[in-house]
């Protein structure tokens, strides 16, 4: 008849990348470059998944980590 409702869980992940073509040595290369970022909003507090009966928290996970990569390649 009461829920518990925990916090909001949003998380954002961003990926650039650019693409450029030009010539070296009479043929052409293709050069692409990629940026991601994975949880980009990622916080550093623990997130409660279970509350006790009396409505204190009784069980808390640890959020995700930001990660990110970079990848880089050439087409010929």
């Amino acid at each position: 008849a009461h829920p518990l409702y925990g916090p909001r869980d949003t998380q954002v992940d961003l990926s650039l990348g650019y693409k450029n073509r030009f010539k070296l040595s009479g043929s052409v290369v293709t050069w692409s470059i990629g940026v991601n970022v994975r949880n980009l909003t990622a916080k550093d507090t623990l997130i409660p998944i279970a509350a006790n009966p009396d409505g204190s928290w009784a069980t808390f996970r640890i959020p995700p980590e930001r990660t990110w990569s970079v990848a880089n390649s050439f087409g010929f």
